[in-house]
């Protein structure tokens, strides 16, 4: 069952000027983030930025992440209902899992289960 919001990514073509936007501008607290990522907190949902280009994404633009206790079982119910999936569930190397949608308009969601 999906339970909530995880987190939401932001793709930026310049790490240097979205962290200072992010940390001094918006003054959002820097947390600790991973693999190259940047990650603040925005209350129950944190920020992260990710250097587009070292992802392969578009240069700009956000993911929405969906924490959910039951990745596989969401998976087929939302796959049955006939939900494009563009990445099946997989456990990551930091051990948790994902699997990857698009939404009704083309935007990307991830489900994630930690």
């Amino acid at each position: 069952m999906i339970m909530r919001m995880d987190r939401v990514f932001i793709y930026v073509g310049d790490m240097e000027r979205a962290e200072r936007f992010y940390g001094e501008v918006l003054g959002l607290k820097h947390l600790e983030g991973f693999e190259g990522d940047v990650m603040f907190d925005s209350g129950n949902v944190p920020i992260m930025l990710v250097p587009a280009r070292e992802r392969g994404c578009a240069k700009t633009g956000a993911d929405i992440c969906l924490w959910t206790n039951d990745i596989n079982g969401d998976y087929g119910r939302l796959l049955v209902s006939g939900v494009k999936f563009f990445k099946p569930p997989a456990r990551e190397s930091w051990g948790g899992w994902i699997a990857g949608l698009f939404d009704s308009e083309g935007n990307r969601i991830y489900l994630i289960q930690y």
